[in-house]
């Protein structure tokens, strides 16, 4: 990469090929097909455990969990066996922020997880999941966070949908609308704040395809019988709307940073089904 050119990192949660392949080649997703079409794509291993905490650092330090130091969602202190929730703190190895703000690049860092507490950098943070909304931490500066907040009075980090799973066709239709409308408030947030200065680096991370993949992969997956049973197709559809959603917010990353710019889209994870005594079950 030269030195006059930008890399934007944009992380898909729970991001998988077996769904977004099929939207971007039926133009649900057409933002998504180009950079398919134009750029290089595979399956990767995650980490050891696949899950989210120790994914994430290992992404954004390029060390494994063994060597940054985060494993789960969660730490037990050995000694008074209390439990606290796993944080930026826990993670022991340079972030890619600080090696290219320590070269004197813009960086922007928006909802990437295990980032709380908010950390000094060349530019702004804000931080992921686990965020308390209601801590000043999740900014940096404390300027950027005053400004946002201003801008947006509910900011919105946190997810409060996956304990609600409907059954019946209605409720679940209304759950999928109101996850959209979640999602679709946060693409303008972290838009907002990944246009607010001239970034030589900006990573942000949608969450959106982790949510909806914890809650109706079933829905998403050609592979399931459920895929294609008729009292689903409402909800297939509004699933359809919200990665719409997300893949018209890229479309204006790569709008903002130009063709110029190095694209990278990343993943923590991926979904699919088990297979239990015959049965193909969801697995979330």
């Amino acid at each position: 990469m030269s030195r006059n050119e930008k890399l934007v990192i944009i992380g898909l949660d729970g991001g998988t090929f077996r769904v977004l392949c099929p939207l971007a080649e039926s133009g649900t997703m057409p933002m998504l097909g180009r950079m398919l079409r134009e750029g290089a794509f595979g399956n990767l291993m995650t980490t050891r455990p696949p899950v989210k905490c120790p994914a994430w650092p290992t992404m954004w330090t390029g060390v494994n969990p063994g060597k940054h130091g985060v494993f789960s969602f969660s730490f037990r202190d050995p000694k008074t066996r209390e439990v606290r929730t796993a944080s930026a703190n826990d993670v022991h190895a340079p972030r890619l922020w600080d090696i290219a703000g320590d070269d004197g690049k813009q960086v922007g860092v928006f909802n990437v997880p295990i980032t709380f507490p908010a950390t000094r950098v060349n530019g702004d943070m804000l931080t992921g999941f686990v965020s308390p909304e209601d801590s000043p931490q999740v900014f940096w500066p404390s300027a950027f966070g005053e400004e946002m907040r201003a801008k947006f009075p509910d900011l919105s980090l946190t997810w409060g949908v996956l304990g609600h799973r409907p059954s019946d066709t209605a409720r679940r239709e209304a759950h999928i609308r109101m996850i959209n409308e979640l999602m679709a408030l946060r693409c303008r947030q972290f838009e907002w704040a990944a246009n607010r200065a001239d970034y030589d680096f900006c990573f942000l991370v949608h969450e959106y395809t982790d949510r909806v993949g914890h809650l109706f992969y079933h829905l998403l997956d050609a592979e399931f019988g459920d895929f294609r049973r008729a009292s689903n197709v409402g909800s297939r559809r509004l699933l359809e709307d919200g990665h719409r959603i997300l893949d018209d917010s890229i479309a204006r990353r790569v709008s903002r940073f130009g063709d110029r710019a190095n694209y990278m889209l990343v993943s923590d994870h991926g979904f699919d089904g088990v297979d239990a005594l015959g049965l193909h079950q969801q697995f979330s």
